[in-house]
């Protein structure tokens, strides 16, 4: 594989992430997910355990299209485009999702359990048809509870309390969670560590802008 290919593989987990910490954004802000297919994207990306490539975890390129804008703009950000409130809110849960990462990944047992996890909401998707049931996102949304949620270390999701206290958003914004933390294993994978979101910006942007580009072709 050629240092693009790698850098593309690596922003591809990273707009994971971003479109992960985006929804749970949106949904705390707004009680609604206005883009379904960028949530079905990032729910369906957990079921995805064995993939030939990384486009096949989101379904290709265009199921972190939403990922991909945003990494750019934070990437590319610019004194006549300063970062905004949602954008610095947003960086924040991005870091914290990649911090759970870090302790996940010193935790065996906990990584078995997530996969027993994820195992079995994943046969509900096959009985559903979907993957985004509330019957699924509940099952995902215990899941984190039982496994992330224990770490000591607690993403502070900001927004509307009334958007925030309601039982099916909390179910999806844990289970949008959890696709984040999946995203985050996902780059690790790929050789991507935080280091490079500074010292590889320009390559990070351009494999970004390749991947949207092949997007209107």
């Amino acid at each position: 594989m050629s240092n693009a290919e790698m850098m593309c593989d690596r922003v591809l987990a990273i707009a994971g992430v971003v479109q992960s910490a985006f929804l749970v954004q949106e949904l705390a802000r707004y009680g609604t997910i206005r883009e379904g297919s960028a949530l079905q994207s990032c729910i369906e990306s957990l079921f995805v355990t064995n993939p030939e490539t990384t486009r096949e975890v989101y379904g290709g390129v265009a199921g972190v299209a939403i990922g991909l804008r945003l990494v750019r703009r934070h990437l590319g950000g610019t004194p006549e485009s300063p970062s905004t409130s949602e954008d610095r809110e947003r960086v924040r849960y991005f870091f914290s999702l990649l911090q759970l990462e870090r302790r996940i990944r010193r935790l065996p047992h906990m990584l078995d359990h997530i996969g027993e996890g994820i195992e079995l909401a994943h046969q509900q998707v096959r009985a559903f048809g979907v993957a985004t049931h509330p019957t699924v996102i509940a099952s995902l949304a215990e899941l984190y509870l039982a496994t992330v949620s224990t770490l000591g270390f607690r993403i502070q999701v900001q927004g509307n309390k009334t958007h925030l206290t309601h039982p099916q958003n909390v179910d999806l914004v844990r289970a949008l969670l959890l696709a984040g933390v999946r995203s985050a294993v996902l780059l690790r994978q790929r050789g991507g560590r935080r280091w490079m979101l500074l010292l590889q910006r320009p390559a990070l942007l351009e494999a970004a802008g390749q991947l949207l580009t092949s997007l209107t072709h």
